[in-house]
């Protein structure tokens, strides 16, 4: 087979179809730069993305953790002052709902907490994700003392 009768190799993606490899690809980010940005494309970010960062955002308040796994109403587990906090949320278009589990540490005033929680959640979540968040539901289950975080020495 000649290599004059070769077929050409070439880009699959839509944008760049027929494309010989090799060839200057400045064009494609030149026409993507001009006009609006709903004419460009979209993002979407996944559900999993915002559980994420709204767990992350809400240990980060202090005398707030993640809850202990539970299977059966038995607590499975120690809380840990590193463990991430239970979130799930529900992302329509550029707002969503967020609902968050944590543990407090005894005595903090539970609303104090989860007010703190919301205000965190909501902050971090609007920079990190570019969404709205409408409402912010936070659970708590459960306490914990401080010293019920810190590890235990098994050899004195």
């Amino acid at each position: 087979m000649s290599s004059d009768n070769a077929p050409m190799l070439t880009k699959g993606e839509p944008a760049t179809e027929g494309q010989a490899y090799g060839d200057d690809e400045s064009f494609a980010s030149d026409t993507m730069a001009g006009g609006a940005a709903e004419d460009r494309g979209s993002i979407t970010i996944a559900d999993r993305v915002v559980e994420k960062v709204a767990g992350q955002s809400a240990i980060e308040v202090d005398r707030v953790t993640g809850v202990p796994r539970r299977v059966l109403g038995q607590t499975i587990g120690k809380v840990r002052a590193d463990s991430q906090a239970r979130a799930s949320a529900k992302v329509d278009g550029s707002v969503v709902s967020i609902s968050l589990s944590v543990a407090v540490e005894y005595p903090t005033p539970v609303r104090e907490a989860a007010a703190a929680v919301r205000q965190r959640v909501m902050e971090q979540v609007g920079a990190i994700c570019g969404l709205q968040v409408v409402e912010v539901h936070v659970d708590v289950p459960h306490f914990f003392s401080a010293a019920a975080t810190q590890p235990t020495r098994r050899v004195q």
